[in-house]
């Protein structure tokens, strides 16, 4: 069966949630210039380019940056410099993965936490503390602004 790369990513998602891992991944968006179509994420920076599809931490655990492909996408130059970066990133585990490599994204979501392993900016702050932020919309902060 044929898996795309975006239903790939909904799938990774999900499991993250459920798994208790933050997530973030840029969305690209449509633009049509000179009446042709295409996509392009806002992203400033010496290495905007290329940047792995997906950010995932979870308290006691490394960073996880993933680029995702479908069985037959092909890596940019943009994408192999970023994971050449990665892979020597301390506390950072880059992964590529592919649909036919569900087992080991499973395995690396699922994995116990590694104990206590905060660097500078986690110092001082309790492990279990962190709470999620609250996704706050335009909409939700007109209402609030209407009943002050």
């Amino acid at each position: 069966m044929k898996v795309s790369e975006d239903n790939f990513l909904g799938t990774i998602l999900e499991l993250a949630e459920r798994t208790g891992w933050t997530a973030y991944h840029p969305r690209p968006a449509m633009v049509s210039i000179q009446e042709r179509i295409s996509y392009r994420t806002a992203a400033q920076g010496n290495g905007a380019e290329g940047f792995p599809d997906l950010f995932l931490a979870k308290p006691s655990h490394y960073c996880i940056m993933a680029e995702l492909k479908s069985e037959t996408g092909k890596m940019t130059a943009e994408q192999e410099y970023w994971r050449d970066i990665l892979e020597l990133s301390l506390g950072v585990r880059y992964f590529l993965w592919r649909p036919k490599d569900w087992d080991e994204v499973t395995q690396v979501l699922f994995e116990p936490a590694q104990g206590d392993k905060r660097g500078r900016a986690g110092q001082g702050q309790k492990l279990g503390t962190l709470k999620t932020p609250k996704t706050t919309t335009k909409k939700d902060s007109l209402l609030r602004k209407a009943r002050r």
